[in-house]
């Protein structure tokens, strides 16, 4: 372990380990094969969540999951103590976890990817269970670093009353409530010179609040909302991209990639 300098050098030592090509490990792990081979070599530091996949991919226990996410994180340093992680510059309150999230690789790439060619308000669609909340604190987890102002997770499975929705987003925000003005348009004011990334969860029970995003959406151009719902919004320019279940374990040959394939086919313009 000690002879091993970067997290690169680590990756290689454990494909060939495996009998792996870049090409194949790069297919398993969810990323282009350029991308490993910069990695490998030193000139590409990954992000959390591609960590992640390598380092499940390369057969790591659970246990030192974190810590050799860790390390891949430090750049050049030596292999991490354990809970060691790079700290974001931007500001979010993206709830901390536990583990990788696997097996939607390819799922996160594809929103990553609306995201990244100007799509302001994408839904994620699904039944209940099915991973929708997971997903989104991914992507977020993803992008947070492109967004200036940060990306902020507002959760709505409390809130039953679609007037109070918000007055929720601002209290997640940390904005402070003042003088006679609506939430609404206290809100509005202040989100209208943020680049910033909301993530409203749970929104199907507070679908009648819809037109409060489309109207944050309008008047506040750096602003992006990733939401997780049961039913559309069905406001204008929503994205709507449908959330299958992960494939079971015989199935996983190949199931992140059609689930993945399914999302892109299906994001509704």
């Amino acid at each position: 372990m000690n002879s091993i300098q970067t997290f690169g050098q680590w990756i290689k030592q454990r494909r060939k380990a495996l009998g792996l090509t870049q090409k194949e490990l790069a297919q398993q792990a969810g990323c282009a094969e350029v991308t490993l081979r910069k990695i490998e070599a030193g000139d590409l530091q990954p992000s959390g969540q591609l960590a992640a996949s390598l380092v499940a991919v390369a057969g790591v226990a659970d246990a030192d999951l974190p810590a050799r996410v860790g390390f891949a994180l430090g750049g050049g340093e030596r292999y991490a103590p354990a809970g060691r992680w790079s700290k974001p510059r931007r500001p979010h309150n993206l709830p901390a976890q536990l583990t990788p999230l696997l097996g939607r690789e390819l799922d996160i790439a594809a929103v990553r990817s609306r995201l990244r060619e100007g799509a302001r308000l994408i839904t994620l669609l699904g039944p209940p269970g099915v991973g929708k909340t997971r997903l989104a604190q991914a992507v977020a987890e993803e992008v947070l670093e492109e967004f200036e102002d940060g990306a902020f997770f507002v959760r709505l499975a409390p809130v039953s009353d679609p007037d109070l929705v918000a007055a929720t987003i601002a209290q997640t925000l940390g904005l402070q409530m003042s003088g006679s003005n609506s939430a609404a348009l206290q809100l509005r004011a202040y989100l209208e010179e943020k680049h910033l990334l909301l993530v409203l969860d749970n929104f199907e029970q507070v679908v009648e609040a819809a037109p409060l995003v489309d109207d944050l959406l309008r008047r506040c151009a750096w602003l992006h909302v990733l939401v997780t719902s049961r039913q559309p919004l069905r406001v204008r320019g929503e994205r709507q991209a449908p959330v299958r279940p992960l494939a079971l374990p015989a199935e996983l040959p190949g199931a992140s990639q059609s689930t993945a394939s399914r999302l892109n086919r299906n994001i509704k313009h």
